[in-house]
C-alpha cells in the first residue's frame, strides 16, 4: 500500500505515527516486555516511521524500551521525545535550561542514540520564559543532539513567542472530534509559521475506536478513569454521543476508528509548509461526525 507522506522537520513521514506511551504507562495494563518489543518491530515492518515517546512515560521506561528494542534499526524511523516534567518531584513542570539539558542527555542514553529528531517541551512552564527554554533547545540543535524543537499542549501566543527565538518544527496538541481547541488559533498559526501540527489522541483516548464501553472495566491505574469525560456523572451522556457517532460510521460503511482520525489527517495536510497542497476536506460521514462532536446537531460532550 502506498501512503502519501508528510513533511516533519527535514524528513518525510507517514501521516499516522506511533505513540508509544501505553507500552509503559497510562492506558490499560502495561504489556509484558516481550510483547511490547514485538509490537515495536511489527510497527516498523508495517511502515510506521514516526515514533513518539517522552521522559515521563513510565518514568524513563518507555525511552529505555525503545532504545534497547530498536537500537539496530535507528535509521528506519523518525524519533520524537519530550522533556520538561520532573520525574522525581511530583511531576511538576520544569523547563529551566539546566533541567532541559540534563533531561536530553538522559534521553540520549536511554534511547541508545546520539540524536533525537524532534525534542518537545512537554508542557508550558509559567515560571520560565518560553524564549529561555527554547533558546536552550536551540543550543542542542546546534550541537547536533536534537534535530528540531517542538511544543506540546501550548497556545498560539506561546508558539509565536517561541518562534522569535528559534524555528519551531512542530506543535503537538490533543486533537480529535471532541477536543477541538486547536481550531481557535493554533492551526492557523502553525500554517502561518510553517510549523507542523501533530495531533495526539486522534481517537479520543480510545473512544472513537469504540474500545471504551464500560468505564467500570478500566484498570485502577488507567488514568482515563480520573478524566472528567470518563467520570460516572458524565459518561452516560457521552456514551450516547459515542453511540450516535458509531451509527454514523456504520451508515457510511466505515469503521469508527477510520472516521475519527479523518479530521486530524485533513488538518495535518493543511498545516504542511506547502499550504497550497491541501486536501479537499472531510466529506459524507465525516461532516456528520463533525456536526455531532461540535454540537451543531447534538449536544457537546460533557466534561
Amino acid at each position: 500500500m502506498t501512503v502519501d507522506k508528510r513533511a516533519l522537520g527535514n524528513r518525510s513521514v507517514c501521516p499516522i505515527g506511533l505513540g508509544c506511551m501505553s507500552l509503559s504507562w497510562a492506558y490499560g495494563r502495561q504489556p509484558p516486555e516481550k510483547e511490547a518489543a514485538e509490537l515495536l518491530h511489527r510497527a516498523l515492518d508495517l511502515g510506521y516511521d514516526h515514533l513518539d515517546t517522552a521522559r515521563l512515560y513510565g518514568f524513563g521506561h518507555n525511552e529505555a524500551l525503545i532504545g534497547e528494542t530498536l537500537k539496530g534499526h535507528r535509521q528506519r524511523f523518525f524519533l520524537a521525545s519530550k522533556a520538561g516534567i520532573n520525574l522525581d518531584e511530583g511531576r511538576s513542570v520544569d523547563c529551566r535550561p539546566q533541567k532541559l539539558r540534563a533531561a536530553c542527555e538522559e534521553s540520549l542514553r536511554s534511547l541508545q542514540t546520539d540524536h533525537i529528531d524532534l525534542y518537545y517541551l512537554h508542557r508550558f512552564d509559567r515560571d520560565v520564559p518560553i524564549e529561555e527554554s527554547v533558546g536552550t533547545l536551540g543550543d542542542l540543535v546546534r550541537e547536533g543532539k536534537i534535530g528540531g524543537i517542538g511544543l506540546s499542549e501550548m497556545s498560539a501566543a506561546t508558539l509565536r513567542r517561541a518562534a522569535t527565538e528559534h524555528r519551531i518544527t512542530a506543535v503537538q496538541n490533543e486533537y480529535s472530534l471532541w477536543t477541538r481547541e486547536s481550531e481557535i488559533a493554533v492551526l492557523d498559526t502553525c500554517r502561518e509559521l510553517g510549523t507542523t501540527f501533530v495531533a495526539f489522541s486522534p481517537l479520543g483516548r480510545g473512544v472513537f475506536a469504540d474500545s471504551v464501553r464500560d468505564i467500570g472495566q478500566l484498570p485502577e491505574q488507567d488514568f482515563r478513569a480520573k478524566m472528567p469525560r470518563f467520570l460516572p456523572e458524565n459518561w452516560s451522556h457521552n456514551r450516547e454521543l459515542i453511540r450516535r457517532f458509531n451509527q454514523i460510521a456504520e451508515d457510511e460503511g466505515v469503521t469508527p476508528r477510520t472516521t475519527g482520525p479523518g479530521l486530524g489527517a485533513f488538518q495535518r495536510q493543511s498545516c504542511r509548509r506547502d499550504s497550497g497542497d491541501r486536501a479537499n476536506g472531510p466529506h459524507g460521514g465525516e461532516h456528520r461526525a463533525l456536526d455531532l462532536a461540535t454540537g451543531r446537531r447534538h449536544p457537546h460532550p460533557t466534561g
